[in-house]
């Protein structure tokens, strides 16, 4: 009955855990990436925004910015969706990897359309009386 009962307890802890940990490392990892990538913009920043903290940062973001007008307003988007089709469908590793992370982004980051998007769940656990929420997104 302990060993059960312990059990129990470290798969919770752990349910609890794995995702919480998982979410900081990949925002870490992501942030990382990112103040690598514009740390070499901080050379041609003027002397005033170099002192800024996390001005990396902030350039990044308008980088966002930019490049989802660019998508959005020119055939970027065009040509974006034909590399996906010529080179991430070809290659089995990377064609799950990109289009989930892509389907898991655009669940995030999409404004609803209509209720159904919005759905909700509850989710049972494999342990007794324990559920999480969980988010519907197909019918």
């Amino acid at each position: 009955m302990l060993i059960v009962m312990i059990t129990k307890w470290i798969g919770q802890g752990l349910l609890t855990v794995i995702p919480i940990f998982v979410t900081f490392s990949a925002i870490k990892i992501v942030l990382l990436f990112l103040m690598k990538i514009v740390a070499p913009l901080n050379k041609i920043l003027p002397i005033a925004l170099q002192g800024i903290p996390f001005v990396e940062f902030i350039v990044a973001i308008v980088i966002f910015m930019v490049i989802g007008i660019l998508v959005t307003h020119l055939p970027i988007g065009n040509l974006i969706k034909y590399i996906e089709r010529l080179v991430f469908n070809k290659i089995p590793v990377i064609k799950t990897l990109y289009f989930s992370i892509k389907k898991i982004t655009s669940v995030i980051l999409k404004k609803p359309e209509d209720e159904t998007d919005q759905r909700v769940a509850w989710v049972r656990l494999p342990f007794k009386q324990t559920y999480c929420i969980g988010l519907m997104t197909s019918k």
